[in-house]
């Protein structure tokens, strides 16, 4: 029995440093980020590293979010002991401090790679890739011990989608629903919305649960959404103007689909903003107004700089709506037609639009009127529909990182001379 207990200990004492001679971490726990750093492995051991000693450092990196995950780069940061003149003591490759071209995406050949998101349909997890970092620890005072703190950061392009529905219904339906007591009055309430699962930025949206359409020419509803950032850190995106990283900046689009619905205004955007020589008195007008409605762009706003721009944005979407002059305003001086877009992005308006910028933990509220046509003559307007439904879509863009902390202890033995 003596011998069976001294067993077991040998083996447990075996176990134990086999984990330490390879330095195995925690595994990550699974986040809000879409990418996780797992399984970091340290050789030597940690707590276990000689002064100027060579040292390994290895990790996964792997897609949990839904969305794929593109030009994704990483780097040790904190090993400020690597100078150029230590680098020029090794021969070149022996110390790597960053995957940025072992990453090669072979798509657009930038720097990083892509990891694609799991596949539920199908049970497979998602895409997974080692990386692995070389160096050699600080020089110390002989007898000296020391704590390092670094992390490895991975950077990353991420996407938020967001879908929400809206029921609408023309004013004679409704009113025969409301009646028979099957249908209650418009209420603001939140929106559900069906939006990317674990992700480093989510989308809510608050507004009327329903719509009526009619029975005059035109109407509105307001929504309000709300962007909040659920990641442990923030969005790094570069801006399209300065090329450079921001801090805190989202991108993307988001449009309208649905018989004769606009944005009226949409994240500081207005249709009367897209030409300069609108009136004033566009608001006062704007009901009494003949509409006219097209599923392509009208050849004026082709002919124009903004053609092209708009043309981006529009093909996302499926009307834009244009206004033409009537004998009811005739002392305004309209141009041929002033385009309402079902859809605002901001890497082609973002000069015109209000920034979204997200810190840590930070949420930020916009809103977005949106316009709804009701004429009986015209089938791509709302016309004599008795009821219909508003989609609302969201597409965020936005550069991500994650960090995971590499804590080191270094010691300097003391070298003994023998005493001969």
């Amino acid at each position: 029995m003596q011998s069976y207990r001294i067993l077991l200990v040998i083996l447990l004492v075996a176990i134990a440093l086999t984990a330490g001679c390879i330095g195995q971490s925690p595994t990550a726990a699974a986040g809000g980020n879409g990418l996780v750093i797992t399984n970091l492995y340290i050789d030597p051991p940690a707590d276990q590293l000689q002064s100027g000693e060579m040292m390994t450092i290895t990790a996964d990196i792997e897609n949990l979010g839904s969305a794929k995950a593109r030009h994704v780069v990483a780097e040790l940061i904190g090993a400020s002991w690597i100078t150029s003149a230590i680098s020029q003591q090794y021969l070149q490759g022996n110390i790597v401090l960053a995957n940025f071209y072992e990453l090669k995406d072979d798509v657009d050949g930038a720097p990083g790679t892509t990891l694609d998101p799991p596949d539920p349909r199908f049970g497979l997890p998602g895409q997974l890739k080692t990386i692995q970092f070389r160096l050699p620890a600080p020089l110390l005072p002989e007898g000296q011990k020391a704590n390092f703190d670094l992390k490895i950061r991975v950077k990353y392009d991420y996407e938020t989608s967001a879908l929400a529905q809206v029921e609408g219904y023309s004013r004679d339906r409704y009113n025969s629903l409301y009646s028979q007591g099957k249908l209650a009055p418009p209420a603001t309430a939140s929106i559900p919305v069906q939006v990317s699962q674990n992700v480093p930025i989510t989308i809510s949206l608050i507004g009327p649960d329903k719509f009526i359409a009619g029975p005059g020419i035109y109407d509105e509803y307001t929504y309000q959404f709300t962007f909040k950032n659920v990641g442990d850190n923030l969005p790094i995106t570069l801006d399209p103007v300065t090329g450079r990283e921001t801090d805190g900046l989202l991108l993307g689009t988001i449009w309208v689909q649905g018989p004769g619905i606009f944005f009226r205004r949409c994240l500081g955007l207005a249709p009367e903003m897209l030409y300069s020589n609108i009136p004033a008195g566009l608001n006062q007008f704007f009901t009494s107004l003949q509409v006219q409605y097209q599923d392509t762009f009208s050849a004026w706003y082709q002919d124009t700089p903004w053609g092209d721009a708009w043309g981006m944005a529009g093909k996302i979407g499926e009307v834009f709506i244009g206004i033409s002059q009537t004998p009811t305003a005739p002392a305004l001086s309209w141009p041929s037609y002033v385009l309402f877009p079902n859809a605002v992005s901001w890497e082609v308006m973002g000069f015109l639009m209000d920034p979204i910028k997200l810190r840590r933990g930070e949420s930020v509220t916009k809103s977005c009127t949106i316009g709804i046509i009701n004429d009986p003559n015209n089938p791509a307007t709302w016309a004599q529909r008795p009821d219909d439904t508003l989609l609302i879509n969201a597409h965020l863009k936005y550069r991500y990182f994650v960090d995971e902390p590499v804590a080191l202890t270094v010691t300097a033995p003391i070298v003994r001379v023998p005493v001969g």
